[in-house]
């Protein structure tokens, strides 16, 4: 049960961008996000962008900061590739977007770092309403993480990185995936340990973990998100594994022989966990 859950917890957030969204309104099917996010680097298609906006704003995926985030984030790389068109896609086919859902347009455009975005975001300071106010000043005072230089601390990262190579192609967000693989190595004898305990436990109450056994804990399963992602992705991404395929001789024995696992393993998705 644990191991099942464990894989299936950090498969959900892993796969978000490999198709795992439901609730997809606007006649929009989920299959449709999956092959257009999914593989826009390959085969972008930006003129779609402001309908699946719509889609995603109708299904509440944006508003939840586990998927909120990252969505905004490819979303905003989108954007910041298509400045000629950010006006058209904010002032006309997404003006029918109103209340709390404008913050999420607004945070699209913040990700997206572009002249064209803050003059929109500019434009918004004399018409705001006082509850959005704070809101859109926090966003202009600030700027996004640099992605390839923040410390991965969360599955939250992760999905950022994925997004942020889904959008862009770029290996780079792969590779610091590769920085996370040793955690899975240094934490998986306690994994097997504890699941050992589970296993045997028939029914009684598990010792809680200690502290420091939390941490390697989580630890552990940042490591194993990245891992799942790189292997459940290399069998649809040729980028993805032509990298591995580069990167598997690069690291250390134990980081090239997990590469080389990976390019060979069969992950499920979490549907297929579900059904098993």
């Amino acid at each position: 049960m644990l191991k099942k859950t464990m894989i299936s917890v950090f498969l959900v957030t892993a796969l978000l961008f490999s198709g795992c969204v439901s609730g997809i309104g606007l006649g929009i099917s989920q299959e449709e996000v999956k092959e257009w996010m999914g593989h826009y680097y390959e085969n972008p298609q930006p003129e779609r962008t402001p309908e699946m906006i719509m889609a995603l704003l109708e299904s509440q995926t944006l508003v939840s900061v586990e998927s909120g985030v990252p969505y905004s984030i490819f979303l905003g790389e989108v954007f910041s590739q298509n400045k000629e068109s950010i006006d058209q896609w904010v002032n006309v086919d997404l003006k029918e977007v109103t209340g709390a859902n404008n913050t999420l347009i607004w945070r699209i455009l913040w990700m997206s770092q572009t002249p064209e975005a803050d003059a929109i975001l500019s434009s918004y300071d004399s018409i705001l309403h006082a509850d959005y106010y704070d809101y859109m000043r926090a966003i202009k005072d600030g700027s996004p993480e640099d992605l390839l230089t923040i410390e991965i601390q969360d599955t939250i990262d992760i999905d950022m990185l994925w997004a942020k190579f889904l959008a862009t192609g770029d290996t780079a967000y792969l590779a610091r995936l590769i920085e996370v693989l040793p955690r899975k190595i240094e934490n998986q004898d306690l994994y097997d340990a504890r699941l050992m305990e589970v296993e045997t436990a028939a029914g009684e109450e598990l010792r809680e973990l200690t502290e420091e056994e939390q941490h390697k804990f989580a630890s552990y399963g940042l490591g194993q998100a990245a891992y799942a992602l790189l292997a459940y992705n290399a069998k649809d991404h040729t980028r993805i594994h032509e990298f591995l395929e580069q990167e598997k001789t690069k690291h250390s024995p134990e980081i090239n022989a997990l590469l080389e696992q990976a390019l060979n393993e069969e992950i499920k998705s979490p549907d297929e966990h579900d059904e098993s």
